[in-house]
């Protein structure tokens, strides 16, 4: 039987990935490039010794990246290693602050509370609240392809954030413009202010923040030629230096190309990776380009790069892997770039200097730096070798007035790409180094499909199409692609390819089946052993609700055991597998490997708790969340503040009510904050109880300023003497607590789930009866811990549900 065939145009990451994919279903496949070789706008700037990446110079989500390679039977690290970035970059002020971004760690609260103080705790609610935007749309919009309206405009839409802004969202979270302008910069990459970019797009520091940046060794272009390798291996036909002329359309269907010496290739599909704006008004025919054209006049494009590769003689070792340097207006440049059309006069910059993770880009003791200084498009109209003269001056002084050093001297070679150079050799309509904006009407189906609307057989991948711009989101988009030559030609994708990746794993059977219900079953035994109270109020719900519950406690109880009972000996590293299991639950597998490390959980639970994501749409963002809150146990800690220690509430109990609230049918937005209230009511309930316990520990969570409001310190709680101002302080304690209590059962009209709203009432009432005992005991809570018998606990359980 013949095998299918296919043409694909570009040789760029989406062009490679659809070939490669193709290619190992069973199609015949050649693919045409422009250039010598494979990365297109992922491409490399070689100057003698010196080396660059041509655009791109951080990775996001190598998620994706594995579920690519997994699609063709490969895995990711045979092809590819990556590093982290840590710190993430460096952001420089033109006040002369600074700030170091990077992950979670005491370093990032000290940074930030220098700056604004407690917006450490905030920064904590900003970053969960972009994990469960990207959670759903990951989930609903990122990996999906939309060929119309439905199934886009859904009550999710609302829960992303697709309205208002992500500026106004900063806003609520920060005061000090400098944060809001750290966490918010990186729409400028998708040719939006933070003002015009929807709040949706707080999931960009959710990211770095919870998935990492990365650098592959060899830089962003090793990307495409480990994907050039799989392709080869594949069977792919590359043909490099062979530029099309048009796609050949016969009776409105695109049956081959033709290239620039004339011949023409034919076969059964046309993949486009080629620029969608560049190439559908120039390679289409007539009528077709003509009606493209008018089309694109009214759409919003992505911002320009005037670009400056320098190779230098000297190592300037101040500088960080990537670096930020913000001009003295940051709302008004991004108004110069997209309105005004003009660089600003004090533009902001972006310095890249890859060395500090791969020696190779530079010869030793030698700097190999990247700037890119957004700009612009090129239909702008400016005379970009006169603004190149000028910014490179610029960028150089500010370097040296940042302390970093007289760079000029040391020059020994150096390149400069300008937007009518982007254009030029990469067919990029205007120069725009990223395509299409990403404003909520160029998204989902406002969006570039990847079927061409006018011509059959035509299919495009690449940044201006759906879901959109970056590495990974391009792999996404040749999936789509891919599957849509698949579904057309009535093709049976093989079982090792997969369609977009999806954070959630698709249902256990056979021995994963048996592996789920050893884990319920054991969740169960963990959660009646050790959770008494949460089993008891468990009653309340039926079947997989029930279950997942359990699969949730026991999580957070192996955690817990993990940080109380492992010894504090390589406690960091157990806790980074944490993470690592973490992360691989909601890809659908747990990391056995990364479970021994961890020495903590259980396999079989783990493959439980998977369901449960799957089932419930878990977010992840919370257990990471939780795990952060375990770290802040590493050591002795003294909360100054009630901020901080409510911050603490947060990590190690708010986060399991919002673990919980989908599982109990709550899936509106608002359903998180009140879910969180009760933990951190709960938390503060224990605090309270274990004043004791907790000072024989080393360890006092009670806030010191409002010890010391009440006439308190340590040393006196130390003496067990409950006198006035113990009794005072204890009082306004518990009316803290019940406060939160009061603002979690807001929270309760929420819960859709069958039993889910006396479920909730059962464990509020419980934990509130050890404040009723606490105080009944005179805010003694040295003598004996607080406890609720357990025909206490029915009586105020029953009343709890006839209130």
């Amino acid at each position: 039987m013949k095998r299918p065939t296919a043409l694909v145009v570009g040789a760029g990451v989406g062009g490679l990935t659809a070939a490669m994919r193709l290619q190992h279903q069973g199609f015949d496949v050649e693919l045409f490039e422009k250039q010598a070789g494979p990365g297109g706008r992922c491409g490399e700037v070689r100057c003698g010794p010196y080396r660059f990446d041509l655009g791109p110079t951080i990775l996001l989500m190598p998620h994706v990246l594995e579920e690519t390679f997994r699609s063709v039977g490969r895995e990711l690290a045979d092809y590819l290693k990556l590093h982290r970035c840590d710190p993430h970059y460096r952001v420089h002020f033109r006040d002369g602050t600074r700030f170091v971004l990077g992950p979670e760690s005491t370093a990032l609260r000290d940074e930030l509370e220098r700056i604004e103080p407690g917006s450490y705790a905030r920064y904590q609610r900003f970053i969960a609240a972009g994990g469960e935007k990207h959670d759903v749309a990951f989930a609903r919009f990122i990996t999906r392809h939309f060929d119309s309206l439905k199934g886009f405009i859904t009550p999710d839409l609302l829960r992303v954030g697709a309205f208002g802004s992500l500026a106004g969202q900063m806003a609520g979270y920060f005061e000090s413009p400098q944060l809001r302008q750290a966490l918010s910069f990186q729409t400028m990459y998708l040719g939006l202010s933070p003002k015009q970019a929807p709040p949706v797009f707080s999931l960009l520091p959710y990211t770095e923040a919870r998935h990492g940046v990365w650098f592959p060794e060899g830089g962003l272009h090793a990307v495409p030629l480990a994907l050039e390798k799989v392709a080869r291996e594949e069977g792919v036909q590359l043909h490099y230096s062979s530029p099309i002329r048009r796609v050949v359309v016969e009776e409105g269907r695109a049956v081959g190309v033709e290239l620039e010496d004339g011949s023409v290739r034919r076969a059964d599909a046309v993949v486009c990776n080629a620029d969608y704006a560049w190439a559908s008004t120039r390679l289409l025919p007539e009528a077709v380009a003509a009606r493209r054209a008018e089309k694109l006049k009214g759409a919003r494009f992505t911002s320009s790069g005037l670009m400056f590769y320098f190779g230098l003689s000297k190592r300037f070792e101040k500088l960080l892997h990537h670096n930020v340097f913000f001009g003295e207006d940051f709302e008004g440049s991004f108004a110069d770039i997209f309105e005004r059309g003009r660089v600003p006069k004090d533009p902001s910059f972006y310095v890249n200097a890859p060395t500090r993770t791969d020696a190779s880009f530079a010869p030793e003791g030698h700097d190999a730096l990247y700037v890119l200084v957004p700009a612009p498009t090129r239909d702008a109209g400016l005379d970009w070798q006169a603004e190149a003269v000028r910014v490179r001056a610029q960028v150089l002084a500010r370097l040296e007035s940042e302390g970093y050093g007289d760079l000029a001297p040391h020059v020994v070679t150096e390149r400069v790409i300008t937007p009518d150079d982007w254009q030029s050799a990469l067919n990029l309509e205007r120069g725009a180094n990223f395509g299409l904006s990403q404003s909520l009407m160029q998204l989902g189906p406002f969006r570039p499909k990847v079927r061409d609307e006018d011509v059959k057989g035509l299919y495009w991948c690449g940044a201006s199409i759906q879901p959109g711009t970056g590495v990974p989101t391009v792999m996404l988009s040749a999936g789509f692609a891919v599957d849509a030559v698949l579904s057309d030609a009535g093709v049976r994708r093989t079982a090792a390819a997969l369609s977009a990746p999806s954070p959630r794993p698709s249902p256990a059977r056979g021995e994963g089946a048996r592996r789920v219900a050893l884990g319920y079953a054991s969740a169960r035994a963990v959660t009646r052993h050790h959770a008494k109270s949460f089993y008891f109020a468990s009653v309340a719900l039926f079947g997989a609700r029930r279950r997942a519950a359990f699969a949730l406690y026991a999580y957070c109880r192996r955690l817990d055991d993990l940080v109380d009972e492992g010894g504090q000996q390589n406690l960091p590293a157990r806790l980074a597998a944490a993470r690592a299991v973490t992360s691989s639950v909601f890809r659908g597998a747990p990391d056995l490997a990364a479970v021994r490390d961890a020495a903590a959980f259980e396999p079989d639970e783990l493959y439980a708790l998977a369901d449960t994501v799957q089932r419930f749409g878990v977010p992840e963002a919370p257990m990471q969340d939780l795990i952060s809150g375990m770290e802040m146990d590493l050591e002795p800690r003294i909360y100054a503040s009630w901020e901080e220690l409510d911050l603490y509430c947060y990590r190690v109990a708010g986060t399991v009510g919002m673990l919980m609230t989908p599982v109990l049918g709550g899936t509106d937005p608002a359903a998180g904050p009140q879910a969180s209230a009760l933990g951190r009511a709960m938390q503060l309930t224990n605090i309270l109880r274990d004043v004791r316990e907790d000072l024989e520990r080393g360890r006092c969570y009670l806030p010191q300023d409002e010890l010391h409001r009440f006439g308190l310190d340590e040393q006196a709680l130390r003496s067990g003497q409950v006198d006035e101002r113990f009794t005072a302080f204890m009082r306004f304690q518990c009316e803290r607590a019940r406060g939160l209590y009061r603002e979690g059962f807001d929270g309760l009209r929420y819960l859709s789930g069958f039993g889910a709203r006396p479920m909730v009432r059962i464990m509020a009432a419980v934990y509130g009866g050890i404040l009723q005992v606490i105080e009944a005991r005179g805010y003694d809570v040295f003598s004996s811990r607080a406890h609720v018998p357990f025909g206490a606990k029915v009586n105020l359980a029953a009343k709890a549900l006839l209130a």
